[in-house]
């Protein structure tokens, strides 16, 4: 543990540093690429590639949504991401995020229009 300590410190990869696809430091993470196969076998076929950057601009525009505390329209983006790729763990993690913070902001607008009443 203290190897991948030292390597962080000197700004080289460590085994935490999240996956990221190509060289460039804010291309998509990998984690979030598809990878289906072909009915012909083929590993990329233009549908699948079309597939994958729907997954990935839906997938993106619900972290951004998420982050802006917009979590309805965070719902929205993470259930259409799933629909292309259902076995995503990480859209379906953050699915369930969005939806805790959407009940959690709801029962705090109750309370404070409560109270104001």
């Amino acid at each position: 543990m203290t190897d991948e300590i030292d390597n962080w410190k000197k700004g080289k990869k460590t085994p935490f540093d999240p996956p990221r696809s190509g060289g460039d430091p804010f291309s998509v993470p990998s984690v979030l690429k598809l990878n289906i196969p072909s009915m012909d076998g083929e590993p990329d076929n233009e549908e699948n590639e079309l597939k994958e950057l729907e997954f990935e601009r839906m997938f993106l525009e619900g972290e951004k949504s998420y982050s802006c505390g917009d979590y309805k329209r965070a719902i929205e983006c993470f259930e259409e991401s799933l629909k292309l790729n259902p076995r995503s763990r990480l859209a379906q993690k953050k699915l369930i995020e969005a939806i805790s913070m959407n009940i959690i902001e709801t029962k705090k607008k109750k309370i404070s229009n409560d109270e104001n009443t």
